[in-house]
């Protein structure tokens, strides 16, 4: 298994790192985010959006911290942590999925294509495929 992290997966991350920045102000202005997902504003809607926001957040300061790491070891749990994160956000989408419109729509494959990169940096890293 090397240890080195590999180019394609410091990219996943830093892709990951700026996209949770602006999904974490999103949720952090729910009077602007609501709206987009088809929700008007209310102390309940507003709550659940900042609390949402919180978990991206925590997020994208791993992914900054993974920014300046040096081997793949101190690393991993963080790119098993956001596999596990975007997965129940798919199934979570998928279940609703009737009730999107297009910017959610928009949303949803950003999601999926953030599952098939750290899908693929994982199996990289492990050596499981080769890049």
């Amino acid at each position: 298994m090397p240890e080195e992290i590999l180019k394609f997966t410091k990219i996943t991350i830093l892709i990951k790192f700026l996209s949770g920045i602006v999904f974490t102000l999103m949720y952090w202005i729910p009077g602007f985010s609501g709206p987009l997902f088809g929700l008007s504003y209310s102390p309940q809607s507003g709550a659940y959006s900042m609390m949402v926001g919180s978990a991206v957040l925590g997020l994208t300061l791993g992914a900054f911290f993974a920014l300046f790491a040096k081997e793949w070891k101190e690393i991993k749990i963080l790119v098993i942590a956001e596999i596990g994160w975007f997965v129940s956000v798919l199934i979570a989408m998928i279940v609703n999925f009737s009730l999107f419109d297009m910017f959610v729509i928009g949303v949803l494959l950003i999601v999926i294509l953030l599952i098939a990169l750290y899908i693929i940096s994982f199996l990289q890293q492990q050596d499981i495929i080769k890049n």
